[in-house]
């Protein structure tokens, strides 16, 4: 399966998704926006699709056969990647301070992954800004990304986060860890 965003017959450009059984597909749109939007990532075997469409602003969706195309809002911003299954969502949000690394998952919405980090006593990335998370493990338990530190470097990040006993909710980060491996200039994290 492949998965971007390609220009259709109606002019409109939207994401898409690709197989060799059924060709190109559009992803459609999320309902309000000027009829745009892109697709970032497959979820495992092609079961969920991650992106960006638009509502007036750009927002973050998850798209399946049985739901389509669900905004994950209300943050403005884009969903980069995703497990296995796409039962966790990651990806980043607009602010006026930067981008900020975000995470999703149906018992929890949208959350800043900065901010739960902080609330667990992890400060490592108090001086980051432009923040993204980019890739999820299949099981969405390890998430890594991209930022700058506050002397304008950039860094890759990993964050590996605990499950929630007894449920698999994946979201508790109540023992998280943070780890940077630091990048030489001009060198770019990429999402596996």
């Amino acid at each position: 399966m492949i998965v971007g965003r390609a220009t259709f017959p109606s002019g409109d450009t939207l994401a898409f998704r690709w197989t060799e059984e059924t060709g190109i597909e559009s992803l459609g749109d999320l309902p309000g926006g000027d009829n745009s939007s892109f697709a970032f990532a497959v979820c495992g075997n092609g079961g969920a699709i991650v992106g960006v469409g638009h509502t007036g602003n750009s927002r973050q969706f998850r798209w399946t056969e049985t739901t389509g195309m669900h905004d994950l809002g209300p943050y403005v911003g884009r969903a980069l990647g995703c497990s296995a299954h796409g039962h966790v969502v990651v990806g980043e949000m607009n602010t006026p301070a930067g981008l900020r690394p975000i995470i999703w998952d149906e018992a929890h919405g949208v959350r800043d992954i900065q901010d739960i980090l902080l609330g667990y006593g992890i400060t490592a990335t108090l001086d980051w800004r432009n923040m993204t998370a980019r890739a999820a493990s299949a099981d969405g338990t390890v998430v890594v990304g991209e930022g700058r530190r506050g002397d304008g470097r950039l860094e890759s990040w990993v964050a590996v986060l605990v499950p929630e006993p007894p449920a698999y909710t994946y979201a508790s980060l109540a023992a998280a860890m943070l780890a940077m491996i630091r990048y030489r200039t001009g060198r770019r994290c990429r999402s596996a």
